[in-house]
């Protein structure tokens, strides 16, 4: 069994410093092979990405001469008015959080996550992909999209077997959120993750 003990969250945090906190992330276990992770190559779509969350976090941040930027901000006005405006004001976004991850007798493991948005009672992450519709429900498990959201909920110590995914599909343009619900090969996956690193 897997549990999470003295997680710390911060407010605010810029995503440099976040990369800066002692931890495996959920990307660490999702690369690395044989503990080691290659340098990501940054990409168009990866920027598109990007600048819809920096419009939607930290407008200050945005990259203003991205040539994609109109699109972006309405990708990112989609998102606003799924929440309504008054209920995204008040939500918490792009919160970052070390904790331990492990059990009793086994010991534990420094892990570390980044939340898009804290939900009442549940976690929800923005992806924007150019996959169809009816491609939604294999590219989150292609993707481990549910670990993701599994990590991040258990960390925080929410008691929910669901976490949403909101789907911004830049072909047409509209947003699609989806309800990912835990199995439990989630916990096992980070099972695994735990025994292979807990040296």
């Amino acid at each position: 069994m897997i549990e999470f003990k003295e997680t710390k969250t911060y407010k605010d945090m810029s995503f440099g410093d976040y990369l800066g906190l002692i931890g495996y992330s959920n990307s660490f276990f999702k690369f690395e092979k044989e503990g080691k992770v290659e340098p990501i190559k940054g990409s168009e779509k990866m920027a598109f990405g990007s600048l819809v969350d920096d419009l939607l976090t930290d407008p200050k941040a945005a990259d203003l001469s991205n040539p994609r930027l109109d699109e972006a901000k309405g990708a990112a006005a989609k998102v606003i008015e799924f929440f309504t405006p008054e209920v995204y004001e008040g939500i918490t976004k792009q919160l970052s959080m070390t904790s331990l991850m492990g059990n009793e007798r086994e010991g534990y493991i420094p892990v570390k996550g980044r939340i898009d948005f804290q939900m009442a009672g549940c976690v929800a992450d923005l992806k924007c992909t150019e996959a169809h519709y009816n491609q939604l429900a294999a590219l989150v498990k292609y993707m481990g999209y549910d670990k993701q959201l599994w990590f991040y909920s258990k960390m925080l110590g929410l008691d929910t077997n669901y976490g949403i995914i909101l789907f911004y599909l830049v072909k047409s343009k509209v947003l699609v959120p989806r309800k990912v619900i835990f199995d439990g090969s989630q916990e096992a996956y980070f099972q695994n993750k735990f025994h292979k690193f807990n040296i």
